[in-house]
């Protein structure tokens, strides 16, 4: 074997590693189809050190340069507020920081302010956060959602900073000093060329939209752990279990990655330092029972919240160690063939291929992704609340062909653990196994396994690091030219796309939702606020106030998922249920301190359950089936409201406990005694003009109709006449559904088309009108007495 491939085979075929030398990071290559000759002399030392001296330079330039890069995006980020458009889990961090900036250790939900659903985010690491920004905070801004947007995206910087040193001096122990300078920039960018906006992504977006989370930062303490669990003083064991309980309150998923990183290395240094196999398994229990103490949540409750028991990992990590040393004592035909696995030859050749692999790829997912900027549907109203058309968030099973152009990586690993102990190439192994599994799994009966896709963003780090050790020590010049290439590649289009395409394309130019000023229009501590569950979860830290229900794939405890869920079922009721069910579910609302409903007009609340409603991509929007649901809600919703702000996309109504109680308890409907005339007297209002509407509003009073609903039907919809509105018990009023600007009355066999809509506004009081989804008039009685 060439010594280059890190390991050499002795007469009992037993792998010992090779000491590679200090300066041969950037050795000289042979060509790229042949192999070195074996009676060729090696290199003279002095080039080779010289070279490798040189390259190391080039590499740290490099990498310096592409941080720079990344903290001048962070910057601009700042000014851009970037991390409010590109929300993911901000608006939970956020309210966090302020919560925990208002009341330290008292981590009750954002969501529902109970100390029932106490919020397992609040880690020491965000309540240092709010700590900081109470002490930083401009006057009078402690709970402005803008400021602390800005307090955020500043903090990003030291996060990002200390993360990517925490990767360099990880790969410089284990790997040297160039793989780790050439590590940094390949984990910016090794995640393919295109975008991902999700926590846990250490790309260029994911540090500017997600640098501060505790993901990130926990990520950063998970390296830190793994490279002081190396050192074996009493002293590192003691700095290894704090950074360990750290990472584990920080964000209970990198604690249990971290627990699985820290079993496996357990497994490999046992078998050269048999004390491992019990010192790290009591490090780990330790690092619980340290962690168990923090007080403001259950460590343990929230492990077993997301399925992984605490007292399964601590099993596991006593067991494996030292199953890891007695199954191959037992059956030596594993480990021989694991060596066998490990030993095969890796030439220039197979680095060439892999090579062109790999830019192959890259620019497979550049053109794929301009493809897409090109066929997104740019004036589609979903826009002004969901931008994904630039970013890989929808399809995560996709996230497996990211990695394609950083496929050199798996040289790379195998080349350190030839060397070393094996643990990153276990880590991307199993990772990267468990996220294919739960991929296929996915694609095949659309089951989603738990937080399998996140499994496969974990991979990052050691792909980045294996890039790194495939650049530092390669065979084919060519290759390494390509590999660094395809680097430069895909992070110029990272880069220059962020900046450049359409703003309803990209976050950055994207104009801030209007949701993040709703404090200017509800005062905080002024009621329960209802609305849809992506609207919802803006509600905390916009307002200031508790909300109704809210997205579950954003709940971080036990009970606020059930919370969540019987709240939606309300306002589901009063948007799809019977006007007797209806008018029970407002005064339920009402019972729960909800003063405030927020209707967002692209959003339907037609599924049965949250699950069904975020089933599939972009199931939460409306569809042309929604036009008359959507128009009997928000009537239902003004008969007992007022109406304070609207812009297009958001009505905000203030609920009223009169208007509640006349409308609950009306008299019941004569709809169904009177539909005959009533289905007449609207024909006759369709085909007619202003006059006749004056004439018919005091005949559709008499009949018992209250109220009238002119929903326009932009996305299309079948006419109906519904009954809703006045008399919620029974109904006693009349919605009417309209299509394209035109409005019709389906109640003849030859419904009558009128030219305009606006005859409607001249049946009564307009009480409700955006000039573009509905209006809904409330009749006067005749002789027009109020």
């Amino acid at each position: 074997m060439s010594p280059n491939d890190g390991m050499t085979v002795t007469d009992e075929g037993r792998l010992e590693a090779y000491e590679w030398p200090e300066t041969g990071e950037l050795p000289e290559a042979t060509p790229e189809a042949a192999e070195p000759a074996p009676e060729a002399a090696p290199p003279a030392p002095e080039p080779s050190k010289r070279a490798g001296v040189a390259g190391r330079r080039l590499a740290a330039a490099l990498s310096i340069g592409s941080v720079l890069v990344l903290v001048a995006l962070e910057i601009k980020a700042i000014f851009n507020h970037y991390e409010l458009r590109v929300t993911a889990d901000t608006p939970t961090f956020l309210a966090l920081i302020r919560d925990l900036a208002l009341h330290p250790l008292r981590p009750d939900s954002v969501f529902f302010g109970t100390a029932s659903a106490n919020s397992i985010h609040a880690s020491p690491y965000l309540q240092a956060l709010g700590l900081i920004w109470k002490a930083v905070a401009p006057a009078g801004r402690l709970a402005d959602p803008m400021a602390l947007g800005t307090f955020a995206a500043i903090m990003t910087i030291p996060v990002t900073l200390f993360v990517l040193a925490m990767v360099w001096l990880y790969t410089r122990r284990v790997a040297g000093p160039t793989a780790a300078w050439v590590a940094v920039p390949a984990l910016l960018v090794v995640f393919g060329p295109v975008h991902v906006a999700f926590p846990g992504d250490l790309t260029l977006n994911g540090f500017l939209d997600t640098g501060y989370f505790p993901t990130t930062f926990a990520t950063g303490l998970s390296l830190a752990t793994l490279m002081t669990l190396r050192r074996r003083g009493w002293a590192w064991s003691l700095v290894s279990v704090l950074l360990a309980a750290l990472t584990i309150t920080t964000d209970p998923f990198n604690g249990a990655v971290l627990t699985g990183l820290m079993i496996l290395y357990a497994c490999v240094a046992g078998r050269s330092h048999r004390n491992e196999i019990w010192r790290i398994p009591l490090l780990i229990e330790v690092a619980f029972v340290l962690a168990g103490a923090w007080p403001p949540f259950d460590i343990f409750a929230a492990f077993q919240s997301s399925g992984l028991p605490v007292p399964v990992l601590v099993f596991a990590a006593l067991v494996v160690p030292f199953a890891s040393i007695e199954v191959p004592r037992r059956l030596p035909g594993l480990l021989a063939l694991a060596r066998r696995a490990l030993s095969f030859r890796i030439s220039a050749r197979m680095e060439l291929v892999l090579a062109r692999v790999g830019i192959w790829s890259a620019a497979f997912i550049i053109v794929w992704g301009l493809y897409t900027l090109g066929h997104w549907p740019l004036n589609a109203p979903v826009l002004r609340s969901y931008r994904l058309g630039f970013y890989w968030n929808d399809e995560r099973d996709r996230w497996l062909l990211l990695f394609l152009p950083g496929v050199c990586a798996l040289i790379g690993l195998i080349r350190l653990a030839r060397r070393t102990d094996g643990v990153l190439l276990l880590w991307f192994c199993a990772l990267f196994g468990l996220g294919f599994v739960g991929a296929v799994v996915h694609l095949a009966t659309g089951y989603q396994l738990p937080l399998y896709y996140r499994l496969i963003l974990v991979c990052q780090v050691p792909v980045g690091i294996g890039v790194g050790v495939f650049i530092a020590h390669h065979k084919s010049r060519r290759a390494a030219v390509l590999v660094i290439a395809t680097l430069a590649l895909a992070f110029a289009f990272k880069t220059v796309s962020l900046l450049t395409v359409s703003d309803n394309l990209s976050y950055f130019g994207a104009p801030l939702s209007t949701l993040w000023q709703f404090g200017d229009v509800i005062p905080a501590g002024s009621g329960v606020v209802a609305s849809d569950p992506n609207t919802s979860y803006f509600i905390p830290i916009a307002t200031g106030n508790r909300v109704l229900t809210f997205g579950m794939g954003h709940a971080d405890s036990g009970s606020e998922p059930a919370l969540a869920e019987s709240g939606y079922e309300l306002l589901r009721t009063v948007y799809a249920g019977t006007e007797a069910q209806a008018a029970l579910a407002l005064t339920q609302m009402w019972s729960r301190g909800v003063r405030w409903v927020v209707v967002e007009k692209f959003t339907t609340l037609a599924p049965p359950s949250q699950h069904s409603l975020f089933a599939g991509a972009y199931n939460s929007l409306i569809t042309g089936s929604d036009v008359v649901p959507l128009s009997t809600y928000t009537a239902r919703i003004a008969a007992v409201a007022h109406q304070t702000f609207d812009n297009g996309e958001f009505t905000v109504y203030r609920l009223d406990y009169q208007r509640l109680l006349q409308v609950t308890d009306a008299p019941p409907s004569i709809l169904a005694q009177n539909r005959q005339p009533i289905e007449q007297a609207l024909a006759r209002l369709a085909a007619g003009n202003e006059q006749t509407a004056e004439r018919e509003a005091p005949v559709l009073y008499r009949l018992g109709v209250r109220m009238v609903t002119l929903s326009v039907g932009e996305l299309g919809s079948t006419p109906t006449l519904a009954a809703d509105g006045q008399s919620m018990s029974d109904g006693d009023s009349v919605s009417i559904a309209v299509t394209s600007g035109r409005w019709v009355v389906n109640c003849l066999p030859e419904c009558n088309v009128a030219s305009s809509p606006a005859e409607i506004e001249h049946l009564g009081r307009v009480l409700h009108s955006d000039g573009r989804f509905s209006t809904v008039v409330a009749l006067s009685p005749p002789g027009g007495q109020p």
